[in-house]
């Protein structure tokens, strides 16, 4: 009964709101060991005449909960350049936190055949996937338009490293092609002029591709179509031609060698204040625990260890979706300062979603903590980042260590167990 007392004294303050990969809330490991010592303990009331009671002067484990408080936690959010060549949606469109339009480029069309007599039709294809509301502003009919990319002067881009910080429209000249009004999970046609085949054919011009814009700024209006990263619902340019000395035509298909959206986001400054996650903008937050003085004795088990989060409702854009983030260890202080540093997928320690209107979340991180407590793993700390399935404009925000209502601080608690 003693160790049951024990187990009594340890009390979690805070029910879970967010939820740890596979994403189920999970049970307190006080509820499990109380039910289970209370089930052995009915066991051997039944079987009191076989089994001798054993009178303990002391309980065999010692329970004991330590809370890691905003004092030991240091953190930080970096901004790196973000790579967004392998996302699966294209956007197009603006609102009060960003403006969006997608770069396509098109190529080896020196696959056809020599002996073309005539270009009848080119068609370009695009599957539209949603139109991502912000607010009640909102336009219902929203036009777009694809233009030709053309310049003297101008870089190409890259889908493997532009953004808006090395790539803009200005100093291109652009050849308006067609336009039409957006509709949600349809095939959008353009028909293009022939020519354009011969354009991107000659190997003495650069082909910068093509521009999918608003066709007029509408506030609050941002749509998405499917990328080449979805070979079942990639863009698709189709070209009807005709072979010389034949009447029947011929079709080819050709899809993009590269697409990208080019994002511009308008708030870019960073308030330590918050820890923030973006795809687009390229965000991940850093978090380490002073454990030293914390845990001393290597042969703890750490029963249980949760990490407390709480959401910053009001920068948090999650565009009627969830925000899903991963965790992984940082293997080198140098992680915790460097751009170069990319989380591995592969090692994933954890990890959570956050649903619009969630205030707080937990993290069950007892593995990690086990790790920096026994020795087993050096503590250079956390990183959070968002994963790569989360719609680019969407963003995470969560209250840092240093946030001046200390309510709203992360704080770790972890419940230890041992032999007495």
């Amino acid at each position: 009964m003693k160790l049951l007392g024990l187990l009594d004294s340890f009390k979690i303050k805070n029910s879970l709101k967010g939820q740890s990969i596979p994403f189920k809330k999970f049970s307190s490991i006080k509820s499990f060991l109380f039910i289970f010592f209370l089930c052995l303990l009915s066991f051997f009331n039944m079987c009191e005449e076989m089994v001798p009671i054993l009178q303990l002067e002391k309980a065999p484990l010692v329970f004991a909960d330590t809370t890691v408080c905003d004092e030991m936690i240091s953190d930080t959010t970096q901004l790196v350049d973000p790579k967004l060549g392998s996302s699966k949606l294209l956007l197009t469109g603006n609102n009060d936190e960003v403006s969006a339009y997608s770069l396509l480029r098109f190529g080896n069309f020196n696959t056809l055949p020599d002996t073309v007599d005539s270009i009848v039709c080119v068609t370009l294809k695009l599957l539209s996937s949603t139109e991502i509301p912000y607010d009640t502003l909102s336009s219902a009919d929203i036009g777009v338009s694809i233009s030709l990319l053309k310049s003297d002067v101008g870089s190409n881009w890259s889908e493997d490293s532009s953004n808006s910080r090395d790539f803009s429209l200005e100093g291109f000249n652009l050849i308006k092609l067609g336009d039409t009004t957006f509709s949600s999970y349809d095939t959008i046609e353009f028909v293009l002029p022939d020519s354009i085949i011969s354009i991107w054919r000659d190997s003495l011009v650069t082909n910068y591709g093509i521009v999918i814009q608003l066709t007029e700024p509408a506030e609050n209006s941002m749509v998405s179509f499917y990328s080449r990263e979805n070979p079942s619902e990639s863009p698709i340019i189709e070209i009807e031609y005709l072979m010389e000395g034949d009447t029947v035509t011929t079709k080819g298909s050709f899809y993009p060698t590269a697409d990208l959206s080019i994002l511009n986001f308008y708030q870019t400054d960073l308030d330590s204040k918050y820890l923030l996650m973006s795809n687009g903008q390229s965000l991940r937050s850093f978090l380490k625990f002073d454990l030293s003085n914390t845990i001393t004795d290597k042969n703890c088990v750490i029963a249980e260890a949760l990490l407390h989060l709480k959401v910053d409702t009001l920068q948090m854009r999650g565009y009627g979706d969830n925000i899903h983030f991963y965790v992984n260890l940082l293997d080198s202080i140098i992680d915790w300062s460097s751009s170069e540093y990319i989380p591995d997928p592969d090692n994933i320690e954890t990890g959570a979603y956050v649903s619009e209107g969630d205030t707080s979340l937990t993290l069950r991180i007892n593995k990690t903590i086990q790790q920096y407590t026994s020795g087993y793993r050096k503590n250079f700390g956390i990183v959070l980042w968002v994963s790569p399935s989360t719609l680019d404009i969407s963003s995470l925000s969560l209250f840092s260590s240093s946030y001046p209502d200390s309510s709203k601080r992360p704080y770790l608690e972890i419940l230890t167990m041992k032999e007495e």
